[in-house]
């Protein structure tokens, strides 16, 4: 297949204009960060260096240790420091909102150019140049025809930020977002110098002792609904404390619940500090878990989503439960209903 992709290609102009004109570019990541996020922002920020700018890699909260393997990962700044003074912010895989972008959001406040690529169509705009493609299964996908609108070669290091933004987002090409091109994107990055075999084996298989003893605790509290729709698992705040880990580090567990053979949607809720609990929301087949976060002020994708509620943990899990085991019944009685309706047609 070819990597040509004439529209998204196109519309990239006006970014790829602004961020030649600018000096100074500070890269955001999003809250709860993930390898599509910090894979994007470093590929980025290694790409305008190339270009000879001064760039910052950022991200509102500390990623996990087990990610450092990645070209540029120990020049990511956390928060907006007072001596980053960016003259442009290139917001990637997210939406530009306080909300989105916690402690970064002042560097937003100091730019004068605001720059937006996301793939989620939850994106309620902002910037003063955006590219918002919700069919990229990740924001990777997106950087990929940047870099190459700027004209700067794929090398090794921008090519594995990319890969492990891309092999993240579409859970190692097993999700309904993987399409021929994202299979083709991978095939040139792995041309470009990635080693898949080691990416796979950073990524999935590198744990600490404390976090494999926290998961044995966590795996034992799987609940279920009683029709074995909804799975879910919970993390406190203590636990990550006593287990010495951060919050980033326990990114990734919702993969548990949605093992569970019969599962439509997979929770996971993870306290992050007392009072404050975020949401991974998962879905199999014909559930919008997208829907189900934005009534809780979050979004994401159809398939993939997240939000952030306060309060206790257990009214949390309480509330969203019972929305996911609601929007389950409604799936189950609408597919009932047009089965009927055609086999009433059949005779």
């Amino acid at each position: 297949m070819s990597l040509a992709w004439p529209e998204v290609e196109q519309r990239l102009g006006p970014l790829a204009e602004a961020l030649r004109g600018a000096d100074r570019i500070a890269v955001l990541g999003h809250v709860n960060a993930d390898l599509d996020s910090i894979g994007s922002v470093l590929a980025l920020h290694l790409a305008l260096e190339a270009m000879g700018k001064t760039s910052w890699p950022v991200t509102p909260d500390p990623g996990a240790p087990y990610w450092a393997f990645l070209p540029g990962y120990d020049r990511l700044v956390v928060g907006a420091p007072e001596w980053l003074q960016p003259d442009a912010v290139a917001v990637l895989d997210t939406e530009i909102s306080p909300e989105r972008l916690g402690q970064a959001w002042p560097l937003v406040e100091r730019a004068g150019l605001r720059l937006n690529l996301d793939h989620h169509d939850t994106n309620r705009g902002g910037a003063d140049a955006a590219l918002v493609e919700p069919a990229a299964a990740a924001t990777g996908e997106l950087v990929f025809y940047l870099v190459s609108a700027l004209g700067v070669p794929l090398t090794p290091q921008i090519a594995a930020c990319l890969y492990a933004a891309i092999l993240t987002d579409t859970g190692s090409f097993r999700y309904a977002n993987t399409t021929a091109r994202t299979l083709a994107l991978a095939s040139a990055l792995v041309a470009a110098g990635v080693e898949p075999h080691e990416m796979a084996t950073r990524i999935y298989d590198t744990r600490s002792w404390a976090y494999m003893k926290l998961l044995g605790r966590l795996l034992s509290r799987l609940e279920r609904t009683e029709d074995g729709k909804v799975a879910w698992m919970w993390v406190r705040h203590e636990d990550t404390l006593d287990a010495g880990l951060l919050p980033s580090e326990v990114e990734g567990l919702v993969q548990y619940p949605r093992m569970i053979e019969g599962v439509e949607v997979a929770l996971l809720f993870k306290e992050v500090e007392p009072g404050v609990i975020r949401v991974s929301l998962r879905s199999q087949r014909f559930v919008d878990v997208a829907a189900i976060a934005r009534a809780f002020g979050g979004g994401g994708h159809l398939r993939a989503a997240g939000c952030t509620l306060t309060g206790s943990l257990e009214k949390a899990m309480e509330r969203v439960v019972e929305a996911c085991r609601q929007a389950v019944r409604r799936e189950v009685v609408a597919g009932d209903r047009a089965g009927a309706s055609q086999g009433a047609g059949e005779g």
